[in-house]
């Protein structure tokens, strides 16, 4: 074959095709964890679990003592946990008259003690490496993809008595309006002793999670409850 007629090593890969030179697959180059979660490196990613970590330690410090020991004894493998909204500013604890008796009540989302998130939040203020990639992850993952639980402390004679329903992102929205419509749902006798609870101006708690629909949840003083009464 004349020389001239062979490719130059130098060539650009279409050349070598063109010449009939079998092409090498070039594998894309993998991405590190922390550019494939958002972050600009892994130290901001390691900062963003330090702040997180903070913020968990101030939500629990301003928990009153005997809402903590309440939730302790009805749910002693349950760790509240502040920072699964990723909009919230503070964190703060959900409070309100959920149940209209004139006494603050406690929404507190959370997940089992066991939990990744919840052993990382409470022991590993500093991780790094895998540790990092992983509490990322679940951080992640709970505030915007996963429902965590949020338990629900309703007053009584007695002390909080706790429920519990799916979700990350408890809110107050107030007392139920005059016109009793909460987001696109109506709230109706049906639904609710509707009278008594404008009457005595129960507020309304609104569950959500990981930018899906939620739920808003009234009392009902016919059966003593909280209600699902829609949502959007």
């Amino acid at each position: 074959m004349d020389a001239k007629a062979l490719p130059d090593r130098g060539a650009s890969p279409s050349a070598l095709a063109d010449a009939g030179a079998p092409l090498e697959a070039v594998a894309p180059s993998a991405k590190p964890w922390w550019a494939s979660s958002g972050f600009a490196s892994e130290e901001e990613a390691r900062a963003q679990w330090v702040d997180a970590v903070k913020a968990q330690e101030r939500f629990l410090s301003a928990l009153p003592a005997d809402v903590k020991a309440s939730l302790r004894k009805a749910a002693p493998d349950f760790t509240p946990l502040g920072i699964l909204d990723p909009s919230a500013t503070g964190p703060e604890a959900v409070k309100g008259d959920f149940n209209c008796d004139g006494a603050v009540d406690y929404a507190l989302p959370g997940l089992s003690s066991q939990s990744e998130l919840a052993r990382g939040l409470t022991s590993e203020p500093n991780p790094s490496g895998p540790r990092l990639e992983t509490l990322s992850n679940e951080l992640r993952r709970f505030r915007y993809d996963d429902a965590a639980e949020v338990r629900v402390g309703l007053s009584s004679p007695s002390g909080l008595k706790w429920q519990s329903f799916p979700g990350s992102q408890p809110s107050n929205r107030g007392p139920l309006p005059a016109d009793r419509t909460l987001g696109c749902t109506e709230v109706t006798p049906k639904d609710v002793d509707v009278n008594w609870a404008q009457k005595h101006h129960c507020d309304v708690l609104y569950i959500g999670c990981c930018e899906k629909d939620g739920r808003f949840l009234l009392w009902d003083q016919r059966s003593r409850r909280l209600h699902n009464v829609g949502g959007c």
